[in-house]
């Protein structure tokens, strides 16, 4: 099975993408890894992506973590192309904070965005 990662490269040199181990990151150089998000159930148990550390919106519900983590990556994917389109200064840094949007389970998984320096 072959996994694709979309690597965006600023005018700074500094390097963008959403974190999977498809390719060894730590290769390109020093690694800041933030949490992007967050995809958690309700007490229902239905899934829940919760963008707001990227400054977006919570998406769901949805029947399946795999589907809640499908929709977050296309989310994720989405934005940091078009933030990368519209600015070729570097991006600035994701916002770090966490909502607090527990259930009972208190299950965090999630995506992180890798950033790399020079």
């Amino acid at each position: 099975m072959t996994t694709e990662m979309e690597l965006l490269v600023d005018a700074g040199g500094d390097v963008r993408c959403i974190y999977d181990e498809a390719l060894d990151l730590r290769e390109l150089g020093q690694l800041q890894i933030t949490r992007a998000s967050h995809v958690e159930p309700d007490a229902e148990g239905l899934w829940w992506a919760d963008m707001g550390p990227s400054a977006g919106p919570v998406l769901g519900p949805f029947r399946s973590r795999s589907k809640a983590l499908a929709t977050e990556r296309i989310w994720l994917a989405t934005r940091l192309s078009e933030r990368q389109a519209a600015s070729p200064e570097p991006l600035d840094e994701p916002k770090n904070h966490h909502q607090q949007h527990r259930t009972e389970r208190g299950n965090y998984n999630g995506s992180q965005q890798a950033l790399t320096k020079r």
